[in-house]
């Protein structure tokens, strides 16, 4: 019997929707991935096939129902089997950024409790070995590239799916998958945070599976649709971007790397493609790098097209047709300019969606104008993720779109968004006092400020806790400010720094691409060290700065800066693994370098 629940129409499990389209498609391609130069078809039959395995070798080794198995690896085909091989034997699993050091992987599976765990390679492998000692209650770890080690500690994906073979039980199996509740936890997923440790976030089956249903609006998923997938699975929103692809008939497409993206575009020639926004600034960058570089006719039509594009888009926006002459102009604009861009994506994108940060509205009008409308969607980890979204037959640009289904949001007096809704998670692992201040009557406290119009689109105006108090009692959000400072090509990222100070400052990482060139041109030195001080370089910056400080308050303006050698990554934590500045980090990094900027000025 199913624990109560306010959303019955949303009471499935995981392995239940796997099991039920599972068998309605048996032999269709479901993943698609390369190996050895070639790309690889698996069906429904063969992922299924993999997934029992999994689930009864977990069973052979004594896994008992709700116990915990957490999974270290990057994207691909294993990951997925991993995950609902676990889910199919009842258990629960602890998804592990590949990112993480051997201390950060150390304190989830301790704080999970973590009996097994699914690692990648010998790199991963590595980790683990490392902190073993300080986690009595691991006993198991399975490598998933084929593994020459094994002992009773370690093992690998092949032999374990061999062990469930030999003692395969399908009925087995499934008793275990049936008896699991809705309202069970599925997963603890570590919210990265951008201070302190990180939080395990309890999703149930429900959470889940409602995000599941929600994603078919979003995405406007028809069968046969391939994406090329690369946002971490072990993040929420590339969780549900495999689910979904998989729950609709389309083909999760795996791609190879960051950097082989623009090859497997060509390659794959995707209907969808959901993405970050650092990504599509890349892109536009390089767009619009390339048109003025161009001749005057070049970027006299460039203007042309994307103007016409624009009063297309503001048509589509009011759900009216364009009138009849800018729709010829765009079928003129979309086969001289417009082909072109689409052709750098594979050149059949329908469909593309970002989420996890702002996009500038420069570039999100940039890509409506050219007929890929960028749909911006909002949710945390905490929400299993989706919230809200835009459709693309109803949406905004520059807001986060509407509640998905079931789902309530509102603002609070303070601009806090709170939202209710059958995707709010549990609660978080160990952690009563985080999950009570966290949600209050039902409500969750998203800690994003913003507002909601008169149509129900939601707005997001920055981060509740990265709010900075000036020293003379304004608050600034920071983040449109670094949004509007990255649009410059000599920008690769920045902190704006400020919190009881008398005025706002930057740390910046300056394009070094930018750099390089600027530094030929002006027959500067080559050493970047050099370059990052040098007062020509200091002045072109400084004049950049002053004119998007002409369209700021006044308060909101940056009046000194630093340029760093050394870029923001997840590696040395200036970032959550979801690319946010952990702000207070990197003011603690550079403490003496923020404090100079504020010398004789305070």
């Amino acid at each position: 019997m199913s624990k109560s629940s306010p959303w019955p129409q949303y009471a499935k499990t995981i392995p239940e929707l796997f099991y039920e389209k599972g068998g309605a498609w048996t032999d269709e391609t479901v993943f698609r991935h390369k190996k050895q130069g070639r790309w690889i078809d698996l069906s429904w039959r063969e992922v299924r096939e993999n997934v029992l395995a999994v689930a009864s070798g977990l069973i052979a080794e004594g896994m008992q129902p709700e116990g915990i198995v957490a999974i270290l690896s990057g994207n691909r085909p294993q990951w997925s089997y991993a995950d609902l091989g676990s889910m199919s034997a009842g258990l629960i699993n602890v998804p592990i950024y590949p990112t993480n050091t051997a201390e950060q992987v150390a304190y989830i599976l301790e704080d999970s409790g973590s009996e097994m765990i699914f690692v990648e390679d010998q790199s991963q492998l590595e980790k683990i070995l490392k902190v073993r000692e300080r986690l009595p209650k691991l006993r198991r770890a399975i490598v998933i590239e084929p593994h020459a080690q094994a002992d009773d500690f370690v093992t690998d994906m092949n032999a374990l799916m061999e062990r469930g073979r030999e003692n395969m039980d399908p009925e087995a199996v499934e008793a275990r998958w049936k008896s699991v509740d809705p309202e069970q936890v599925a997963t603890l997923i570590y919210t990265s945070g951008t201070t302190g440790n990180p939080k395990g976030v309890m999703l149930c089956h429900r959470n889940m599976a409602s995000n599941i249903v929600g994603a078919k609006d979003f995405l406007e998923i028809e069968p046969g649709y391939s994406d090329l997938q690369f946002l971490p699975m072990c993040h929420a929103f590339g969780r549900l971007e495999v689910y979904a692809l998989m729950m609709y008939h389309a083909i999760v497409t795996f791609s190879e790397s960051i950097e082989k993206l623009p090859e497997n575009f060509k390659e794959v020639r995707p209907e969808i493609f959901v993405s970050v926004p650092r990504l599509l600034e890349k892109v536009h960058a390089k767009i619009t790098a390339g048109v003025e570089s161009g001749g005057t006719i070049k970027k006299l039509l460039f203007g042309w097209a994307i103007s016409v594009g624009k009063e297309a888009t503001r048509a589509r926006m009011a759900g009216t047709k364009p009138p009849l002459s800018i729709r010829l102009q765009f079928g003129i604009a979309d086969r001289l300019v417009f082909s072109k861009i689409k052709d750098a994506l594979g050149g059949n994108i329908k469909i593309l969606v970002y989420a996890a940060a702002p996009l500038a509205m420069e570039i999100q009008d940039f890509f409506a104008a050219t007929g890929i409308t960028a749909l911006e969607g909002y949710g945390l980890t905490e929400t299993s993720p989706g919230l809200t979204g835009n459709l693309p037959h109803d949406f905004r640009l520059g807001t986060v779109g509407k509640p998905w289904p079931d789902t309530e949001v509102k603002v609070a007096p303070d601009g806090e968004i709170l939202a209710k809704g059958p995707q709010i998670m549990l609660g978080y692992w160990n952690n009563p006092e985080a999950t009570a201040e966290a949600i209050e009557d039902g409500w969750f406290h998203t800690g994003d400020i913003g507002r909601i119009d008169d149509d129900g689109f939601v707005r997001i105006t920055d981060r509740k806790k990265d709010l900075i108090i000036t020293a003379g009692g304004k608050n600034v959000a920071p983040q449109p400010i670094e949004l509007l400072m990255k649009m410059d090509e000599a920008i690769e990222q920045m902190a704006v720094i400020g919190d009881r100070k008398p005025y706002l400052v930057a740390l910046i990482v300056p394009d070094f691409d930018w750099l390089e060139a600027f530094a030929k041109e002006k027959g500067l030195p080559t050493d970047r060290a050099a370059l990052l001080t040098h007062p020509t370089v200091l002045a072109e910056l400084k004049q950049r700065i002053e004119e998007i400080n002409k369209g700021l308050a006044k308060y909101e303006t940056i009046k000194r800066f630093a340029l760093l050698e050394s870029q923001f990554t997840v590696d040395n934590n200036m970032l959550t693994p979801t690319l946010k500045v952990r702000r207070k980090n990197v003011m603690r990094q550079y403490a003496d370098l923020i404090e100079s900027l504020y010398a004789d000025n305070e």
